[in-house]
């Protein structure tokens, strides 16, 4: 029974080990910044979720760098920094809620980013979430973002 019980525990873990390096869907480095784009797999219930949450984290490449983020630009206004963009650039998204994630962290700022599900499956033609960075980089980033590889850490995550 404790055998088993192990077995089973580890199967656990090697879920969890294996969504976590799954999550993290691009990283770019633009001069001085480090911007990482997870996917945070939602609570799957009967049907699953209807939505498509992201986070997007800016932190410094040099490590343990605060960043004087006391200024309000980087809570308000957030709706306007994001959207996805499908196919041939002609399709907009808007995401449905956006903010910036008070995390108590010194040395970088982390902002939710939530899509309609439906509506970004109903476009899903080379999807990319487009970042309208004008507080750090002053550059607009486009991350890649992969259906396939999202429903694949759902289903992962539907186990854990």
């Amino acid at each position: 029974m404790a055998l088993l019980l192990a077995m089973a525990c580890r199967s656990r873990g090697s879920r969890m080990t294996e969504i976590k390096k799954l999550t993290r869907l691009e990283r770019k480095e633009v001069g001085e910044w480090l911007i990482d784009l997870d996917y945070l797999p939602g609570a799957m219930a009967k049907g699953g979720t209807a939505e498509y949450c992201f986070t997007v984290t800016v932190r410094p490449k040099t490590p343990g760098k605060p960043i004087e983020a006391d200024d309000q630009k980087f809570s308000f206004g957030t709706d306007s920094l994001f959207c996805m963009i499908a196919g041939n650039e002609s399709d907009t998204l808007l995401p449905v809620f956006t903010t910036r994630v008070a995390n108590g962290k010194l040395t970088g700022l982390e902002y939710m980013v939530i899509f309609d599900k439906a509506v970004v499956l109903s476009a899903d033609k080379g999807l990319r979430l487009l970042f309208r960075d004008w507080l750090f980089t002053n550059r607009n980033l486009l991350f890649v973002v992969p259906i396939a590889e999202i429903q694949k850490i759902d289903s992962i995550s539907l186990h854990i």
